[in-house]
């Protein structure tokens, strides 16, 4: 079950995700404003065929989220800013479309980390392994008389993982006491003196 900050995550993620999904179209009445602006704002070059111009652009307009429209007819940062000309269809399209090209990134990328929430794997159920110090005590507080290879092997301390999840450095001391008479102790101490070594 994913914890309390990967649900706030999560409904974070489906929050945005559902802001950039659902963004308002605009409206007939708002694309015909906009259309009026763009083309009051090149008076020196009207369109050829003024109505088919206008009613095509309204169209294309009435297509795409309110945000980028209102963009597209801002002096400032809009098409006007690009275009010394009246744009064709074409070119207004374009820019609506580059426009557009990061809010579709990123509800890819929302929906990527939405999806790896909802099938992050769940928390082990086994209790972490005690740290070295408290390994190492264990080591010692062994009774000398079972400290001998026949009568208790690596695997049967608590902390150690079947040979299949060991370490490297676990599964070469399992190794090595298969080969060898020295006592467990010793080669447990060895190993954490290796991984100590290692950090």
């Amino acid at each position: 079950m994913p914890n309390d900050i990967e649900i706030s995550r999560l409904e974070k993620a489906k929050r945005e995700l559902a802001m950039i999904e659902n963004a308002t179209l605009t409206s007939v009445e708002d694309a015909a404003k906009a259309v009026g602006i763009l083309v009051a704002s090149y008076p020196q070059t009207p369109p050829a065929e003024p109505d088919v111009y206008m009613r095509q652009l309204r169209g294309l307009l009435s297509s795409f989220p309110t945000n980028a429209i209102e963009t597209l007819v801002d002096p400032l940062r809009g098409i006007l800013t690009q275009c010394k000309f009246l744009p064709s269809i074409a070119e207004v399209y374009e820019w609506l479309e580059k426009f557009q090209e990061p809010d579709r990134r990123m509800a890819v990328r929302l929906r990527d980390h939405i999806t790896m929430l909802e099938h992050a794997p769940l928390p082990s159920s086994e209790p972490a392994p005690p740290p070295l110090s408290v390994r190492r005590k264990q080591i010692e507080d062994i009774p000398p008389g079972l400290r001998k290879p026949e009568k208790l092997r690596i695997k049967d301390l608590d902390w150690l993982k079947p040979l299949e999840q060991q370490d490297p450095v676990e599964r070469r001391v399992n190794e090595r006491f298969a080969k060898t008479q020295r006592s467990v102790p010793e080669l447990a101490m060895q190993a954490l003196k290796n991984l100590e070594d290692m950090r």
